[in-house]
């Protein structure tokens, strides 16, 4: 990471393109037309059958009581990703990457490109939002709990499954978060271009926009490409409605009095960024410019799922601060928005506690008509922000019918018809989007200003190469007192104190001292979360207080591969009533048709029975249990960490990128203290199918681990003794530093995937005197990012 300790100003960062995907939209302007014309895109989906997966009861088990929500049964692909479908050349076959694809390329038109560019992307993407991905999974599942249950009829089962459920292909599938991404890009920017996959949920797109702000800032590179995508499936469907967060009149009414929730769309966006001084060389055309960004999470609340003001507040405050500007000269608020009147109420009282003061403004939210995009609906608000920037107006709220009451007394209103942005210029919007589990995320753009000036002063001084702290672990087999001492010994390569591979089916519950979790939310939550709160429980208690000291400036960045245990088994779950028709074709005595005396409806139910041991039935703990960014989202909850958390996905090495997203969140002035994580939770058979070759032979285990990074002067502050120095790049791998090469992964034969990098970090951190060269520790891959490690005094 290029050091700017010595400079005094950061650039300006121009918005040069932007397209999105919606549903009934597939262009900016189609975009546009649609939000004029007001007409909602809800309707059935095209990729499953509802019926599945409905019913009017709200208590209706595994089911959701909403027969609508938004989705992409259609669209022109841009006329170069035309061409690579129909000759068969495109990377990936993941709807929602083919989407990404569509809009990079629609993003990038008109942009100016230079040989040999240094190029960023961060997209907001979960394995957990693929529909294909889903059914590649629940098809998995399916399969070998048959073989299981049936035995002799195993083949025949098999054959039906395969035939109804995609296989996922040797390397795994392509919903996964890293190879979607890939599909998005490959071929289109250079190979060696950095790639994130972020998942803060709804607020995804926004975190991955603030991280291609600080990479062009670092001047590392030219050009940046943001956004995200999203595949809306049944088993999220299903989960939400339990929640009873989906509108029942079929209709969303964000700000609205008779508010009754939100519906979830398919969707993608994409937008393009250059400094500004780069962007007027080059001749580009500016859209808007990005004036200041304030991310936050809600620490402590009610629950985790639970609308939270304080934190959203806090985003808000954060980014007129990074802006250096009063909150009354935004005139234009596209809001979050959901249309849940708990939603609606949080967002007004903290619009009104951070920006409540100055001249009237406008509200609105393209929900109503939209529906809420997932991962993607931060970029796709972005879209419409720079679109109603160049025309001066913003668009009539159709399905408003009563203003919300909590609106009364502020100076913010929701326009009935098309309103004229009012104000002296240059026009400014600000952008909401808050993630499941309280991730907040706040931005402000200004209109295109061709006497703007190309750097501001610097909002903070470069705290350099952050220090590491305190570090943790929690291993099947190392959960005594004694745990942390042979976790430390077989670090350092004693392999008779090497943990055990994986922990007791079902995981252990934990004690409520270390996760303070009732226990009937700890059955409904995935031991990725149960073991990064034990991890964490076991740091240092000197690391703890100074955490808890820094609360509103402690974050929490993990990495994670791959969908969730409870995910799949959720999914299992929620499809079994397609499985019973597709298969049985309503006929319970159907045989199996190859001379077994197993028939088949006794064979389902006994399947079915077998899947719905493995959790309880859905509930309001159930989504928030599974969703892979509260794996990050519980930790900060746990804690009252109010600094920002963040689940990072991009394949095998994705500790190695959130240490690297960690490091720019402390060099750039957002976190004093980080608590990176990488966790290893699924070793299931149907997991394993979908990650594909990616653990280079070796087998994998369950483990999390947390290393804490902080600025040097938080260490110094707090009494912490740095155990070494962190600084991380982004090129190719140093094939004999790969963390396989370490002696704790190389005895054991093991892969801890997602994980790995920081088990090479600790080694190197426990195995120094403090007078070793930098160690480096690299990528799996032949590209990625590497962490230089350079030891400090102690252990």
């Amino acid at each position: 990471m290029a050091d700017t300790t010595a400079q005094h100003a950061e650039a300006m960062i121009a918005v040069v393109g932007a397209a999105p995907l919606v549903p009934m939209a597939d262009t900016r302007d189609g975009m546009r037309r649609l939000l004029a014309d007001g007409q909602n895109v809800f309707g059935p989906p095209n990729r499953f059958e509802m019926d599945h997966f409905h019913s009017p009861d709200p208590d209706a088990a595994d089911r959701s009581y909403a027969p609508h929500s938004g989705f992409v049964t259609s669209f022109r692909p841009h006329p170069t990703l035309h061409t690579e479908l129909e000759d068969g050349a495109v990377p990936g076959t993941e709807p929602s990457a083919v989407w990404l694809r569509h809009t990079v390329y629609g993003a990038l038109e008109g942009v100016r490109r230079t040989s040999g560019e240094r190029c960023f992307a961060a997209f907001g993407y979960t394995a957990d939002g693929s529909h294909n991905l889903e059914r590649e999974l629940v098809g998995e599942g399916y399969r070998r709990h048959f073989a299981y249950t049936v035995g002799d009829s195993a083949t025949a089962w098999h054959r039906q499954l395969t035939r109804r459920y995609p296989v996922p292909g040797d390397h795994g599938s392509d919903g996964l978060a890293h190879r979607a991404g890939r599909t998005a890009i490959e071929g289109i920017l250079p190979e060696d271009t950095e790639l994130v996959l972020v998942d803060t949920a709804c607020s995804s797109s926004l975190y991955a926009l603030d991280l291609a702000v600080k990479a062009l800032r670092e001047d590392a590179y030219e050009l940046a490409v943001c956004g995200g995508a999203f595949a809306y499936g049944p088993r999220s469907h299903v989960l939400f409605a339990k929640l009873r967060g989906l509108s029942r009149s079929g209709e969303v009414r964000a700000f609205d009095a008779a508010a009754d929730g939100v519906l979830f769309s398919d969707g993608a966006a994409a937008l393009v960024l250059k400094t500004l001084a780069r962007a007027r060389r080059d001749g580009d055309r500016v859209l808007a410019t990005v004036e200041g960004i304030g991310l936050s999470c809600d620490g402590r609340g009610r629950a985790i799922f639970a609308p939270n003001e304080t934190g959203q507040t806090l985003a808000m405050r954060r980014a007129y601060a990074d802006a250096d500007l009063d909150p009354a000269r935004v005139r234009w608020v596209i809001g979050h928005a959901t249309g849940t009147e708990a939603g609606n109420r949080a967002e007004i009282a903290a619009l009104a506690a951070a920006a409540g003061e100055g001249p009237d403004a406008l509200l609105t939210s393209n929900k109503a008509v939209l529906g809420h995009t997932g991962w993607a609906a931060g970029a796709v608000s972005v879209v419409q922000a720079v679109t109603g920037l160049e025309e001066g107006r913003v668009p009539a709220q159709t399905y408003l019918r009563e203003p919300s009451p909590a609106l009364d007394g502020t100076r913010f209103t929701v326009p009935f018809r098309d309103t004229a942005l009012g104000g002296e210029g240059p026009h400014r919007v600000a952008v909401s989007a808050f993630g499941f589990g309280g991730t907040n995320a706040h931005l402000v753009l200004s209109a295109a200003d061709p006497s703007a000036p190309e750097t501001r002063p610097r909002r903070y001084a470069d705290p350099g190469r952050p220090v590491v702290v305190g570090w943790s672990a929690w291993l099947p087999g190392h959960t005594g007192t004694d745990g942390r001492e042979r976790t430390a010994r077989w670090l350092l390569g004693d392999s008779t104190a090497a943990p055990l591979p994986t922990f007791a089916t079902p995981y252990p519950a934990p004690d409520f001292r270390s996760v303070r979790l009732p226990p009937l939310v700890v059955a409904a939550t995935d031991p990725s979360q149960l073991m990064l709160l034990q991890a964490a429980d076991r740091l240092d208690s000197r690391v703890q207080r100074a955490a808890a000291a820094l609360r509103d400036r402690t974050g929490a960045i993990v990495g994670h591969y791959g969908p969730t245990t409870f995910g799949v088994n959720h999914a299992l779950r929620c499809h079994l009533e397609e499985l019973r028709r597709e298969l049985l074709n309503g006929d319970p005595d159907d045989t199996v048709g190859t001379g077994s005396t197993v028939r088949s409806g006794t064979a389902f139910e006994a399947v079915a029975a077998r899947i719905r041991a493995q959790l309880p039935p859905s509930d309001d703990a159930a989504l928030p249990g599974m969703m892979p960014n509260i794996i990050a989202a519980r930790l900060t909850s746990h804690s009252d960490y109010r600094g920002l958390n963040a689940t990072v996905d991009t394949g095998p090495d994705s500790a190695l990128d959130a240490l690297r997203c960690a490091e720019r969140y402390l060099r750039h002035g957002n976190l004093d203290m980080a608590l990176v994580a990488g966790v290893s939770a699924d070793t299931s058979a149907e997991t394993a199918r979908a990650l594909g070759t990616t653990t280079g032979g070796r087998s994998p285990a369950e483990g999390a681990f947390v290393v804490v990074l902080s600025t040097a002067d938080a260490a110094r502050q707090h009494g912490l003794t740095p155990l070494g120095r962190l600084a991380t790049k982004w090129g190719p791998s140093i094939p004999e530093n790969r963390p396989e090469h370490c002696a704790a992964l190389a005895d054991t034969g093991r892969s801890y995937p997602g994980a790995d990098p920081l088990i090479a970090l600790l080694c190197a951190v426990l195995g120094t005197d403090g007078k070793a060269a930098p160690q480096a520790i690299s990528s799996f891959l032949d590209r990625g990012p590497r962490a230089e490690f350079a030891p400090g005094p102690g252990r």
